[in-house]
């Protein structure tokens, strides 16, 4: 049995236990599911209680995550798994999503290799074009060609097999064991790999072996209906600053390098010096008039000198 197996069955085998004490999980609100979806509690995800206000840890840690993540990757069930901070959107790794990307793949490869066996073919034709107009010049430069004309005959050679690069018939062969033919090749050789419309995310459709232990009556589903389930939290979208050219580092960040000390201050040197010209003249003021009324009044009687000097 494969680990993302495992993994369902355990999950499916603590839901009971954790509608007991929780209550229902309800799914995401931005999210509509077919009719009959059942909604599961995110393992992956930390979880507030609403009696305490506390956030109780995830039920796997990053590290356990990582484990079941890279041997879902093995199994080709990532889609199966819950959307957590290592694996943000699995609905982007279905095996039709994956099929196409492949043969979009593919099919970029096969362009590459058509072109570039097209540009071999001209580069051969004009090599053999080339010779032949020098072999028409040495024979009118030869004296015979004075007393008998012969007619120039040019062979075309077809270019070789392993001249720079496979034929044409080689091309029209599957590029990889995983690839399709090119009669089911896609038209676009763009490769989907970065994002899908969130219209186009459908819920993963579960292996009856691992829907029996959950308490589902398969008999009372139709051959043809199937049976979906969803996750009730998806992780918060994380934008990284700089993530899109490549410079995480030095992104949102005011000062990288500690730098001189000229450059350190020079914003505050230059702050002081506007502030001293703009109160330069009522500084110059203010010192010219300290003294003023310390001048003697005649009109007045003599004071008595101090004894002490004045510094």
């Amino acid at each position: 049995m494969s680990a993302t197996r495992t993994f369902l069955r355990r999950e499916l085998r603590a839901l009971p236990r954790y509608v007991a004490r929780h209550g229902t999980p309800e799914g995401p609100k931005d999210e509509e599911g077919p009719s009959g979806m059942h909604v599961l509690p995110n393992p992956f995800l930390p979880r507030k209680n609403s009696k305490s206000g506390r956030w109780a840890p995830p039920k796997y840690s990053l590290r356990q995550q990582a484990d079941i993540i890279k041997q879902a990757k093995l199994d080709g069930s990532l889609h199966l798994l819950p959307p957590s901070v290592k694996l943000p959107n699995p609905a982007l790794f279905t095996p039709a999503r994956l099929q196409e990307a492949e043969e979009a793949k593919a099919e970029c490869l096969r362009a590459k290799m058509r072109q570039s066996n097209q540009e071999a073919i001209a580069k051969v034709k004009a090599d053999v074009k080339k010779r032949g107009k020098k072999r028409a010049k040495v024979q009118d430069a030869s004296p015979e060609a004075n007393t008998v004309t012969q007619p120039l005959t040019v062979e075309t050679a077809t270019p070789p097999v392993n001249a720079s690069g496979p034929t044409i018939d080689a091309i029209s062969t599957p590029v990889a064991a995983s690839s399709v033919p090119p009669e089911a090749a896609p038209e676009s050789s763009a490769v989907p790999t970065e994002s899908f419309p969130a219209s186009e995310q459908t819920p993963p459709q579960w292996p009856e072996s691992v829907l029996s232990i959950a308490g589902i009556n398969l008999q009372k589903v139709s051959a043809r209906s199937q049976v979906f389930f969803q996750w009730d939290r998806r992780p918060a979208e994380r934008v990284l600053p700089g993530a899109d050219i490549g410079t995480r580092l030095y992104a949102k960040k005011r000062q990288m390098f500690k730098g001189s000390k000229l450059e350190r201050t020079r914003e505050h040197r230059a702050w002081r010096t506007w502030v001293l010209l703009r109160d330069m003249r009522k500084r110059i003021r203010r010192y010219r008039t300290h003294y003023a009324h310390k001048k003697p009044n005649p009109l007045k009687p003599t004071r008595t000198t101090q004894k002490k000097l004045p510094y």
